[in-house]
């Protein structure tokens, strides 16, 4: 099992109009969670491409709690609970920080 943790901030270009993040963004945020728990682990994911490794997304699924505003600072921890031969579980969680809430 392995945990990882990485702040990033809501930007401009990922809100709408009323400055919530865009959910579609949220995939994305993921992503870099998965990336960075991998580089913390000694992993480069483009080494592993290199490597013929690939690890698709198979199933992705979200419960919106709160929405993430514009300039909030959110931290994704992805969780890995178990690591097979052929595949990887993520959980992850978005944590938002938010100053004046």
């Amino acid at each position: 099992m392995f945990r990882s943790e990485t702040k990033i901030r809501v930007r401009y270009g990922e809100t709408d109009q009323m400055g919530f993040a865009y959910y579609g963004n949220y995939a994305q945020y993921y992503e870099v969670g998965r990336v960075e728990a991998l580089r913390g682990i000694g992993m480069s994911y483009r080494e592993l491409e290199e490597d013929g490794v690939m690890l698709p997304v198979y199933t992705f699924s979200i419960k919106y709690l709160k929405p993430a505003l514009y300039d909030d600072e959110i931290t994704i921890k992805p969780l890995s609970p178990k690591c097979r031969r052929r595949e990887l579980d993520l959980n992850t969680n978005v944590i938002m920080r938010r100053e004046n809430y």
